[in-house]
């Protein structure tokens, strides 16, 4: 009868902490969405003071990058620490261009697509928050 009910306490235990853990991947693959919504607006910020010119021959050439407002996500576990997981984001950068005779005029604009990248970047969640 002891061993029974060791056992019955045993199963429920491992039952109620299975439970938890899918919260907490529920809970942590919403805080990753969030946490890129804001990486990517932070790397858009940061983007937008970073607008360059240079002369090529007769023609002044400026531009600047920006990440694509879409983006895809994945969780995985990291297998290697438990209550640990790996995020993946993956977004495009978008490349402007200006051209035009002068600096300041190639500065103003206007701006045209110049090309699209690819970027994947890699998140770790430990101790309950994503790390760069």
């Amino acid at each position: 009868m002891r061993s029974v009910c060791l056992w019955i306490t045993t199963v429920i235990f491992f039952l109620l902490s299975c439970s938890c853990l899918a919260a907490d991947e529920g809970e942590v693959e919403l805080s990753f969405e969030k946490f890129c919504v804001l990486w990517i607006k932070s790397l858009n910020e940061n983007f937008k003071t970073r607008l360059s010119c240079k002369k090529f021959e007769d023609t002044y050439i400026a531009q600047y990058t920006s990440c694509s407002k879409q983006f895809n996500t994945l969780i995985k576990k990291n297998k290697s620490a438990p209550r640990s997981y790996i995020g993946i984001l993956k977004y495009k950068e978008l490349l402007f261009t200006s051209n035009a005779p002068t600096f300041e005029r190639a500065m103003l604009g206007p701006f045209v697509s110049a090309g699209e990248y690819p970027v994947t970047e890699l998140f770790l969640y430990k101790n309950g928050r994503w790390q760069y």
